[in-house]
């Protein structure tokens, strides 16, 4: 593994290899902030299997995820989507759903006046999800 000696947070700002671990993780499997890999877990993970708060993938799951196959605790855009919020371009479950959208563009915008007609579930969804995933990160290294 390759890795430079300027550090942000305590991690390589950029790091490279089979197990690549840094703020800017490139590799078979990485874990960093921003994650480029085969495998992979990051704030924002572009990966083939993918775990992370914002994730594209062909296997993924997090909050927001942009997948062949996506779970997407808030938002899941892909193939075959599950998500609160999903927009399914072949099969796609949740609460708010859009099927078979002529891109992701109009997805979203279907998706968006639809939630913006009562959007009280959706807030109240999303801001459990944000919170508990804040406490818990937060309170990590107590447990």
């Amino acid at each position: 593994m390759w890795s430079t000696k300027t550090k942000i947070f305590g991690m390589p700002l950029l790091s490279a290899g089979f197990f690549a671990r840094g703020f800017i993780a490139v590799g078979f499997s990485g874990v960093g902030v921003i994650t480029i890999a085969q495998f992979g877990v990051g704030i924002i993970s572009i990966t083939q299997f993918g775990l992370g708060i914002f994730c594209v993938a062909q296997f993924a799951l997090g909050f927001f995820t942009l997948a062949q196959g996506g779970i997407g605790a808030i938002l899941a855009v892909g193939q075959g989507a599950l998500g609160f919020a999903a927009i399914g371009f072949d099969s796609g479950a949740g609460f708010f759903v859009v099927h078979d959208p002529k891109s992701i563009w109009d997805g979203i915008q279907i998706l968006y006046f639809t939630i913006r007609e009562d959007p009280v579930f959706f807030i109240l969804w999303s801001s459990f999800w944000i919170s508990s995933f804040l406490f818990f990160f937060l309170q990590s290294d107590k447990f």
